[in-house]
């Protein structure tokens, strides 16, 4: 039997995929120790093992590959939270939430450079990058837009805050999560966790003494 015909073939589309991969593995390795914009194309290649031509092929820029890896990134903390909040035991909705929010902060934290790449590397690249991190963060609050609705749903709060509000909810929380991972030492993950909580509690209870629409 030839060689040909011992090994299966292997589709465009798979090595396409598969490069794809590889180079994204590797901008996450670099942007987070090196630092984004103290990482060339070239290095990227040499490193992942991907000649430029099909770097260009499959990304364009250095900047479409920051947005690819920025994407995997949220995508990983999401169905991480997802996964954790599903196999998690019955419990009321703000206790469930309160589960998420621990577990949003421990998606991002258990690989640091997932924190690195998100909330610094990936900050203030150019307007279509941040525009693509707007979108992001509009992602992240539409999720607690949904579980505001539930709280008021089970009655936990006599009106659901969502939009801008929640917007900034989330900003505030990834910076707490930033400010974390550079503060030195570090203080106990757990402090982080009560802090990100108690936000949230706060969160809550400023919207049920405010009421709706008001400043």
């Amino acid at each position: 039997m030839s060689r040909a015909a011992r090994q299966p073939s292997v589709s465009r589309a798979e090595r396409d995929s598969r490069r794809r991969q590889q180079l994204i593995d590797t901008a996450l390795e670099l942007f987070t120790q090196r630092g984004y914009a103290n990482t060339p194309i070239e290095l990227l290649c040499s490193e992942s093992g991907v000649t430029t031509r099909y770097f260009y092929q499959l990304f364009g820029s250095r900047e479409a590959l920051m947005r690819a890896t920025y994407d995997q990134v949220l995508d990983t903390v999401i169905r991480r939270v997802t996964q954790a909040v599903a196999s998690a035991p019955r419990l009321g909705v703000q206790a469930l939430l309160e589960l998420g929010l621990r577990e949003f902060v421990d998606a991002y934290l258990r690989d640091t450079r997932l924190t690195e790449l998100a909330c610094v590397q990936a900050v203030g690249i150019s307007p279509d990058m941040e525009r693509h991190r707007r979108a992001a963060m509009h992602r992240f609050a539409d999720l607690l837009d949904d579980q505001a609705r539930g709280l008021h749903a089970a009655g936990l709060v006599q009106h659901a805050e969502t939009g801008s509000t929640t917007l900034g909810l989330v900003g505030g929380i990834h910076e707490m999560i930033t400010d974390w991972l550079y503060t030195d030492p570090r203080p106990p993950l757990e402090h982080l966790h009560q802090a990100v909580v108690r936000l949230f509690r706060i969160f809550v209870a400023g919207a049920t003494a405010i009421g709706p629409g008001e400043a």
